[in-house]
């Protein structure tokens, strides 16, 4: 079963896998940042070959372009249940409010 959890931004999100044991990839502008459980370094996205991002429990991506805001991490079906549970008890309770519409 894929999972997925909204943070209010990445520090939140970056804690929540921290707890659960997990690496998260580096940053490249907005491009989706890989998640593993363990300790592991995770490359840039552009650097991550067909079957390294076929190996990731996850992803976090930005909801909305430029810096701060929420985040989202998608969890996979590979991903093990004991971070699924933990990343799921960090996400909730947090509202997400969309920024306000331009003119």
């Amino acid at each position: 079963m894929e999972g997925r959890y909204e943070f209010p931004n990445a520090a939140f999100a970056s804690a929540a896998l921290k707890k659960a044991g997990c690496s998260l990839g580096r940053l490249q502008r907005d491009a989706p940042r890989g998640i593993l459980h363990g300790e592991y370094d995770i490359q840039k996205w552009r650097n991550l070959r067909t079957d390294d991002r076929d190996a990731l429990h996850g992803i976090m991506v930005k909801r909305f372009y430029g810096t701060g805001g929420p985040v989202v991490i998608k969890l996979y079906k590979k991903c093990p249940d004991e971070v699924r549970k933990i990343i799921a008890e960090e996400s909730t309770g947090y509202r997400i409010i969309p920024p306000p519409e331009r003119e």
